[in-house]
């Protein structure tokens, strides 16, 4: 296991060091049947100008990245610098995550849901394309890791002070102040980190981090004037005495009762600046037996909350994705190129949300239309109509059981022959479709 600061461990400071440049293309076709074809391919390079490595296992031991799992596809090429995948899978279901990343706690794979539902509208077939790519922890996980930290820290502090003042003081003040103070401005810090993701954008973040301070009532260091080309201060070189002062006094305040007034300047189990990481460690060494261990223990924890594209050891990711659809598209949040969807998004966009690429497609029943002499081509606006119709106003079939009958006798106007027949609501419906169905 690689040595890691601890105090760089427990802050989670970000670097804004050269990283790698990965890009990912997906192109996926959906056939009538359900099956997808499905390729990948990835290219690592040290910048976007430069050609990719040609050095052995160049992007496994620069990025930590590799092909999620390369068993479930039907060819597989790894290169330098990349690797290809391609398969046809049956259904949805059978397609495997694509990326996977080598972290201390094992390989990580991205969380990735592919949804693909195909609905019997009769006169054309409707086709849902939902898929969803997120950072291999998501909100859930993030909640519990933060938790599970918050609990480490209650019970060292319940620790320390029970040592100190016995029954004297409120132990209860222990979780009041964890969980109702420090635990949501730590939320609050990760949704600021979240809403201006990527190490490029640190002074953003740290700007919004003061004002999450702020709104808490803790004091704020604002970075002094710098010059002309110079960073001004990290963030928190400059806030991280404030806040442990402030941790004190609220810990102190918290814990006191009428019998024991708790002095802040008297919990020195929360420490300064200067001695923190000297702390840590003999904290970790009392809790797990060494550093190596606790920094172990801990680890999984931080790096789950950090979130793998947020962290700024990660590598810089395109997705670049396309997904070809049977049918003709109606709606969807991509672009249309050439027949195909296309969709584009940034891997330090991942912590902050789920990217969900999503379409909607129809496909006529040209046999369907043939029998009942229906026209058999719409434009676009007719074709949204009638999936209107048989798809959203007529959840009990009503009318598609009528749609079905002029079917099967090859006469469309049987569906408003006997007009007085037909309930009040499905009376419009069913003249909008005969319609929009008739030759023109």
């Amino acid at each position: 296991m690689r040595r890691t600061s601890v105090f760089v461990l427990c802050l989670g400071v970000l670097f804004t060091g050269c990283r790698p440049d990965v890009v990912v293309d997906i192109v996926s076709r959906i056939y009538p049947d359900g099956t997808i074809d499905r390729q990948v391919d990835v290219t690592g390079r040290e910048k976007p100008t430069e050609a990719p490595p040609d050095t052995p296992g160049w992007l496994r031991d620069k990025s930590g990245l590799v092909l999620a799992s390369p068993d479930r596809w039907d060819r597989v090429e790894n290169g330098p610098a990349g690797f290809h995948a391609e398969g046809l899978f049956r259904s949805a279901e059978d397609v495997p995550p694509i990326l996977a990343h080598i972290q201390d706690l094992g390989q990580v794979p991205d969380r990735q849901e592919l949804h693909l539902e195909q609905e019997d509208l009769l006169v054309l077939t409707r086709w849902r394309y939902r898929e969803m790519l997120g950072d291999p922890f998501g909100p859930a996980d993030v909640d519990a890791a933060l938790n599970a930290i918050l609990e480490i820290l209650a019970g060292h502090f319940r620790d320390e002070l029970t040592a100190m003042y016995g029954d004297r003081i409120d132990l209860e003040g222990v979780d009041r102040f964890l969980y109702q103070e420090a635990g949501p401005i730590a939320r609050e810090f990760l949704v600021a980190r979240q809403a201006v993701p990527g190490v490029e954008q640190f002074q953003n973040r740290y700007s919004r981090w003061r004002d999450v301070l702020a709104r808490h009532n803790v004091p704020v260091i604002y970075p002094a004037d710098v010059e002309p080309g110079e960073l001004p201060p990290d963030f928190w070189e400059l806030q991280t005495d404030p806040l442990l002062d402030w941790s004190r006094s609220r810990l102190a305040a918290a814990v006191s009762t009428d019998d024991e007034a708790v002095e802040p300047r008297h919990l020195r189990f929360i420490p300064n600046m200067e001695n923190l990481e000297e702390r840590l460690v003999e904290l970790l060494v009392r809790m797990y037996g060494s550093e190596e261990e606790g920094l172990q223990a801990l680890e999984p924890l931080l790096q789950t909350i950090e979130g793998h594209y947020a962290s700024g050891s990660s590598s810089r990711y395109r997705f670049r994705c396309r997904v070809k659809l049977p049918g003709t598209v109606l709606s969807t949040n991509g672009v249309a190129e050439d027949g195909e969807l296309v969709w584009f998004f940034r891997g330090e966009e991942l912590p902050a949300g789920d990217v969900i690429l999503q379409a909607d497609s129809v496909e006529l029943n040209l046999p369907a239309l043939r029998a009942l002499a229906a026209r058999r081509s719409f434009a676009a606006a007719d074709l949204l109509n009638l999936v209107d119709i048989l798809g959203e106003r007529d959840p009990d079939d009503r009318l598609r059981e009528r749609l079905e009958q002029a079917m099967e006798a090859g006469n469309l106007e049987l569906l408003i022959s006997d007009e007085d027949e037909l309930p009040p609501d499905l009376q419009p419906l069913a003249l909008e479709l005969v319609e929009l169905l008739r030759p023109r």
